[in-house]
């Protein structure tokens, strides 16, 4: 099932529960959890942004290829539009999983009490 998003005026098309969509989300996911606190140094500011942004632009690199990520974020490192958009992208993956689970859930059987 395709699913379509814009993301800083950008159309994303994907599928959610495409295998290898899902593996590269969670791995780059996974990345971007161990890496973005790191970037985040006070006394480098300036570089730290920087880094900040090109380890998001990774991610949607790596999950759409790089025309698409530079149609979304363009030349400018501001790390505001980055993490909004990260953001934006991963509630949504989050809610169709979280759909997903619900909706498999009514064919689980349930545990005797």
């Amino acid at each position: 099932m395709e699913h379509s998003l814009i993301v800083n005026g950008v159309e994303l098309e994907f599928s959610v529960f495409n295998a290898d969509f899902i593996k590269k989300f969670q791995q780059g996911l996974s990345k971007i959890k161990g890496n973005l606190r790191q970037c985040a140094r006070p006394e480098e500011a300036g570089e730290s942004v920087a880094q900040s942004c090109k380890l998001i632009f990774g991610f949607f690199e790596e999950l759409f290829g790089s025309q698409k990520a530079k149609e979304i974020f363009g030349d400018d490192y501001d790390l505001m539009i980055y993490v909004r958009c990260l953001d934006k992208f991963i509630t949504y993956v989050e809610e169709q999983m979280d759909f997903f689970e619900q909706l498999t859930g009514r064919y689980s059987p349930v545990p005797d009490a």
